[in-house]
């Protein structure tokens, strides 16, 4: 009945989420993730994603719009495990390097949308019973999702290996850059501070 907007900040603790949802649009969608704006009047969208703790993530679907899906919260852990990276240090440069390729995010395909029906289309999702089917469905999404991922991975080229110290000089430039907007840095001076 009325406007949805839904704003998630950035964060210093490390966790990702994995985002299943379908949209019925009852006008235009806003998609902000950290400054790069989807807008859309698609009667229907749907899609899965990967978001880190770094991004700012906001959404806005107008009166009339249905939005339903779930969200996971996925830990370092986990997900080093899924990507089968053996040191934890190197989650968050796996991650950025998927991001860059753009294979964070894919379209659901139909089984995919068949499941999240099953999921959502439960008689009594709070009876006890239905628990087991509910998780079953969302591991079988899960796995999916990150296995088209490692697919993507191991055949894309363009995955180059980020160093953790460059990640570390890039945010710091993006901690400088963000702290007086009135008085932006020239070139030089964030060149210097990315040395």
């Amino acid at each position: 009945a009325d406007d949805f907007w839904f704003n998630r900040g950035r964060t210093d603790k490390e966790y990702y989420v994995f985002v299943c949802e379908e949209i019925e649009n009852g006008g235009e969608i806003v998609i902000d993730l950290d400054g790069d704006q989807m807008k859309s009047t698609e009667p229907h969208m749907s899609g899965m994603h990967l978001f880190s703790f770094l991004s700012d993530l906001r959404q806005f679907a107008p009166k009339r719009s249905v939005l339903h899906g779930f969200r996971v919260i996925i830990s370092p852990e986990w997900l080093a495990s899924y990507l089968r990276i053996d040191k934890m240090e190197d989650v968050l440069q796996r991650y950025l390097q998927l991001k860059s390729a753009r294979i964070h995010m894919r379209e659901m395909d139909a089984d995919d949308a068949h499941m999240l029906q099953e999921i959502l289309n439960r008689p009594d999702t709070a009876n006890i019973d239905e628990q087991p089917f509910i998780q079953n469905r969302i591991m079988m999404i899960l796995e999916r999702f990150f296995c088209w991922m490692y697919e993507e991975m191991t055949r894309n080229p363009r995955l180059g290996k980020i160093a953790n110290d460059d990640i570390e000089r890039i945010r710091a430039v993006e901690v400088h850059l963000l702290k007086d907007l009135a008085k932006a840095p020239g070139i030089d001076e964030l060149a210097r501070k990315a040395a």
